[in-house]
This record gives C-alpha cells, sequence and structure tokens, in this order.
C-alpha cells in the first residue's frame, strides 16, 4: 500500500480505500462550495471515523460530517432569534458544573 494514497498494489484497489478516496473528495467539493459562498467554517475531528465541517448562518448552525464509510451526516441547530445578556452565561456555568459531578 502507498502510505500517501492508501492505493493498494492489488488490481482494483480496496474497497475502504475507494470509499475513502470518494469521501475525501465529497468533503473537497463541499468545501469549495462553501468557499465558493465566502461561508467561514471549521474542520473538527473529533472522532477517528470521521471529520466534521461546522459552520453557522442567520439562525442555524450546521455541522455536517464525512465518515469514513461513506456516509455523510447533517445535524442543523435552529436558534431562536432572542439576543440575551451576559446574565445567560450563568447557566452555562451550572451547566458546566453539572457535568463536571
Amino acid at each position: 500500500m502507498d502510505p500517501s494514497t492508501g492505493a493498494t498494489d492489488r488490481p482494483g484497489g480496496s474497497a475502504s480505500g475507494e470509499k475513502a478516496e470518494a469521501i475525501y473528495q465529497q468533503l473537497l467539493a463541499f468545501l469549495a462550495r462553501l468557499d465558493e459562498n465566502h461561508v467561514p467554517y471549521a474542520l473538527i475531528m473529533d472522532r477517528p471515523e470521521g471529520i466534521m465541517v461546522q459552520f453557522a448562518m442567520p439562525g442555524v448552525r450546521w455541522e455536517v460530517e464525512f465518515m469514513t464509510d461513506g456516509r455523510i451526516d447533517v445535524e442543523r441547530f435552529y436558534g431562536t432569534g432572542v439576543i440575551e445578556d451576559e446574565t445567560a452565561l450563568d447557566e452555562l456555568w451550572q451547566l458546566l458544573a453539572l457535568d463536571r459531578q
């Protein structure tokens, strides 16, 4: 196997290598479309089997995860449109304290 590409010496390559190549191409095409539309994004790898693209648009935060098995998982988080002041951060600190217990 070529470590730089993941290609095998077998004719036709491996099925998992082909899936990885296909999902990588989909990820690159997706990022190019975000770039074309001037959408800032962050790449996050919080588990070994996927790369997540996070970005926000007015009222919606998106998480699009490109998985090594070829799946693309999409989650959307909708905002209420209510803007709060800094006292809302008290709730955040309380929730984080509960998670540590």
